[in-house]
């Protein structure tokens, strides 16, 4: 998700080979959509099967960047 975690490209990749065709992809659906009951049951079974260390490197670090200044507030727009 854009904005919560980096982009798992390692996964994409993985989730592209998995759904290559229909047999492929139905396992893909009954291991990680029908496998799990929730959304910790989702990360529990990402990180048993690809380890937490790559979990955690995928959320994002603090970028902060300079304040903006507009030039003026916007009340005065209207």
């Amino acid at each position: 998700m854009y904005g919560f975690y980096d982009d798992d490209l390692a996964y994409r990749v993985y989730y592209e080979q998995s759904t290559y065709d229909d047999e492929k992809a139905k396992a893909w659906l009954d291991e990680w959509v029908f496998g799990v009951k929730n959304r910790q049951e989702y990360i529990e079974h990402y990180i048993r099967r690809f380890g937490y260390a790559k979990l955690a490197r995928l959320k994002p670090k603090p970028f902060y960047s300079a304040s903006v200044n507009y030039g003026r507030p916007l009340a005065e727009v209207y």
